[in-house]
């Protein structure tokens, strides 16, 4: 039952605004002992309100600490995420830091993919390229002591990876390159094309204008 509940929940603040208005959870068993009858619990606006105005409280003061973290004038905050979907959130943000800051959340028609370029090298003796692997992290920081010096420092952690099979490349397609060393060298480029939506990141691995592989990284 408390499941149901509790996505309902979610949901609700997720979708809608509630101001007092009476909402009802359907398919829930009878239990006269918490108040459901005939599969449905009755709800008050004000009653669920009571439940999040606390977790509003709370993302209103992290999101007040980040911008004083930041030590620069802060124009706009996006949300991103289910809950950042509510409107009551947004709402509720908005009135508690001002009309100087902005409160946006991207939506998912409108988000095109930024590829970043990169480049994988390989020595031609050791024979062609077969795939490549690309790990993504991603790093908590929550002390703000800016981003780590290096990949395995404290905070960072692998947040998806993307394969390229390369083994379907003709070889004559397969670039090469003399290096400074005077040897020869597979030089394949590729791109991560990354799209942003409301509750999730999507990464793409594309080679040659082929996409390999694409992995989806949802916001928890």
């Amino acid at each position: 039952m408390y499941t149901g509940v509790s996505r309902y929940l979610v949901n609700c603040m997720t979708v809608c605004h509630l101001a007092s208005a009476d909402d009802i959870v359907p398919g829930l068993h009878d239990d006269a002992a918490n108040g459901v009858r005939r599969g449905k619990l009755d709800l008050k606006g004000t009653q669920i309100l009571s439940i999040f105005n606390p977790v509003f409280d709370k993302i209103i003061d992290l999101v007040r600490r980040q911008i004083e973290a930041t030590q620069r004038d802060v124009k706009a905050i996006l949300l991103v995420g289910g809950f950042g979907q509510s409107a009551y959130l947004r709402e509720t943000l908005r009135e508690a830091l001002g009309r100087s800051v902005k409160v946006m959340v991207p939506q998912n028609g409108e988000n095109e993919p930024k590829e970043f370029d990169f480049h994988d090298t390989r020595r031609v003796r050791d024979g062609r390229p077969k795939e490549i692997q690309v790990n993504i992290r991603c790093c908590s920081d929550e002390t703000n002591q800016g981003p780590p010096l290096y990949k395995d420092g404290p905070g960072v952690k692998k947040l998806v990876t993307l394969t390229a099979d390369l083994g379907c490349i003709p070889e004559e397609d397969l670039e090469q390159r003399r290096g400074e060393d005077g040897k020869w060298w597979y030089y394949t480029k590729y791109s991560i094309a990354m799209t942003n939506y409301s509750a999730s990141t999507s990464y793409a691995l594309v080679c040659n204008g082929k996409r390999y592989d694409s992995v989806t990284a949802e916001y928890v």
